[in-house]
């Protein structure tokens, strides 16, 4: 099969304008939707610990598009240790204490 150069070169120009255009476009469309005020996704964690307390650190910086509200957890003081339960409950809203 043999296409005319004319088909071949329009394609060659058309298709990375398209797509350049396009990827903009959506980077533009989600960047605008991961920071509306109104799209923020309030999270809790079950458990408090090193591991939970990092990853609120992480999200916690907003580019995610995710609030930390706070973390579940019943275990007694002595398993939990006083240090980490406080640290838990400092960043726990009044609700989340049992």
């Amino acid at each position: 099969m043999d296409f005319s150069r004319r088909v071949v070169l329009t394609w060659a120009v058309a298709t990375p304008a398209v797509l350049i255009l396009v990827t903009v476009t959506l980077h533009e469309l989600m960047r605008r939707l991961l920071y509306d005020p109104s799209m923020v996704r309030r999270v809790a964690f079950a458990g408090c610990n090193e591991v939970s307390l990092s990853l609120a650190q992480r999200i916690g910086g907003g580019s995610l598009g995710m609030q930390v509200e706070g973390f579940f957890d019943d275990r007694s003081a002595e398993r939990l240790g006083w240090r980490r339960r406080r640290a838990c409950w400092a960043r726990c809203p009044t609700s989340c204490h049992s």
